[in-house]
């Protein structure tokens, strides 16, 4: 399988050319060799306690109209889908009820593939191209998720960065930090502390009473001087410590710094 991704909305005049493409890859390849899943989002209208499907008869209507028919829906939603909203979905947009799949907001982001599951997300996608569906073993998301459920202990991490305003650009450290909890049993709770920011006092403070920190990588000078501060005061209190890329550079101009004694370290 080759899975590709179009971002954006529907109607966007940046990913026309990227549907285009898609439509194109569906005539040379085969209607039988492609399969056109979209994504969106039925909105829960709070003032009359509703569920609206027009957005998403809206957007496949778009879809269609530059020559793409999905083959699946799946609906982000707050609430459970009824009957009634996956009859109007089916109705109004060719796509049998059976490939609308619901979803729904979950606690944990783990917990999609069980619910992709019980709608048969992956056996309808094969029995599409005409693929024996294998045996499905969900075991290991079913114990990762009882791990999850199971934490009954809590440590606080401390995370010196400086691109705070942006919390994806530490994506991957969050989920490497939550999946060492999971297999552990144990909630981290992350402390973030903006290294561009922080006062000396306030950095010694909120060090002091966490249970490690973490120093990730970065580029450029600003926030440098308070990321080496917080490698000291971890070293000097025997507070766990881990430095990636940049995080551990520093950890090295610390010691040689006020260990030992090099100068212009």
């Amino acid at each position: 399988f080759i899975l590709c991704e179009t971002g954006g909305s529907v109607g966007d005049i940046e990913a026309m050319s990227f549907l285009e493409a898609l439509r194109q890859l569906r005539n040379e390849l085969g209607v039988e060799n492609t399969l056109f899943i979209h994504v969106t989002y039925i909105p829960y209208i709070k003032s009359v306690s509703e569920l609206k499907t027009k957005p998403t008869q809206d957007s496949v209507k778009r879809l269609m109209s530059v020559g793409i028919y999905p083959n699946f829906l799946i609906c982000r939603t707050e609430f459970p889908l009824d009957d009634k909203i996956i009859g109007k979905l089916e109705m109004f947009t060719n796509i049998s009820k059976t490939n609308i799949i619901e979803a729904i907001d979950v606690k944990n982001i783990y917990e999609i593939p069980i619910k992709y599951s019980e709608q048969n997300v992956g056996e309808n996608i094969l029995k599409y191209f005409d693929i024996k569906p294998p045996k499905l073993c969900l075991k290991k998301w079913t114990n990762l998720l009882k791990s999850i459920k199971e934490t009954n202990r809590y440590i606080n991490i401390c995370i010196v960065g400086k691109y705070l305003p942006c919390k994806d650009a530490y994506k991957s450290l969050i989920e490497a930090i939550q999946h060492a909890g999971y297999q552990s049993k144990i909630k981290v709770e992350i402390e973030w502390i903006d290294s561009r920011e922080v006062s000396e006092r306030e950095l010694t403070v909120q060090i002091k009473k966490s249970d490690g920190i973490i120093v990730p990588g970065g580029f450029g000078e600003d926030g440098i001087s308070n990321k080496i501060k917080a490698i000291q005061i971890s070293r000097e209190n025997n507070i766990p410590f881990l430095g990636i890329c940049l995080g551990m550079q520093l950890a090295v101009i610390e010691f040689s710094k006020n260990i030992v004694s090099i100068k212009n370290s």
